[in-house]
């Protein structure tokens, strides 16, 4: 096996291992994408919709470093993403700034900065490298 095929082969096995980690990352990206204005709103919706569903509960559980119950994943993951965005939304319009663009744009950035931090503390060899 060539160095090549063996760095793919491990970037694989890592990411097959967290399943966390590639769904905050696929649900951060759905949430950047569903702040373009330019896409329809029938596309906008299911992608804001995967977004906070996926999003922020995965980042948060990536963390974790036990290996977590599938049940308890699939009931907690949603249910942290509609509190975050529960209290970001009160807050929000709590003080008079309701700009839902920005927000999701932060959000969306802060979920996937929060899953690349937690795949570079697990990730081998990346010990100290910020």
């Amino acid at each position: 096996m060539s160095p090549r095929h063996s760095r793919a082969v491990r970037v694989f096995d890592f990411v097959t291992g967290h399943p966390l980690l590639v769904v905050a990352w696929i649900a951060g990206v759905s949430g950047l994408l569903a702040a373009v204005p330019a896409l329809p709103p029938a596309l906008r919706a299911p992608l804001m919709l995967l977004f906070i569903l996926g999003g922020p509960g995965s980042a948060v559980l990536a963390w974790s470093r036990r290996p977590l119950p599938a049940s308890f994943v699939l009931a907690v993951v949603p249910v942290t993403g509609l509190a975050v965005w529960t209290v970001l939304v009160t807050a929000s319009v709590s003080i008079p700034w309701w700009q839902p663009r920005p927000l999701l744009l932060a959000g969306a950035l802060l979920t996937i900065s929060t899953a690349q931090l937690a795949a570079r503390r697990r990730m081998p060899g990346t010990e100290g490298v910020s």
